[in-house]
């Protein structure tokens, strides 16, 4: 479905966590790879729901955001909610100066 552009978004109630694998996998096949396929869980279920004040990264609107390795299943690093950290497990802190990367979801 996706590679047919078939997919405008992809939600789930009863497993969220599994949102973060499936984005990286649909990333591989996305034409704009990772930040296309963070769409199908942001962006485009939000303004589905006519949820204007969220679903992408920028100035004034609300976010919780993840930092996530792409390993697969995606182990999630750092969790971030209203500008704070709530959950991290140390390692970006112990990457960051050699491994830092930079993407726009705009």
């Amino acid at each position: 479905m996706h590679a047919a552009g078939l997919l405008d978004l992809l939600a789930a109630d009863y497993h969220p966590s599994a949102m973060l694998p499936a984005v990286l996998v649909l990333a591989k096949t996305d034409p704009m790879g990772l930040a296309g396929a963070a769409r199908l869980v942001t962006l485009n279920p939000a303004r589905s729901l006519g949820l204007e004040d969220r679903g992408e990264i920028r100035a004034g609107l609300r976010a919780d955001l993840i930092i996530a390795d792409d390993s697969g299943v995606g182990h999630v690093r750092s969790v971030l909610s209203k500008g704070r950290v709530i959950y991290s497990d140390g390692s970006i802190a112990a990457h960051r100066a050699a491994n830092v990367t930079s993407m726009s979801f705009g």
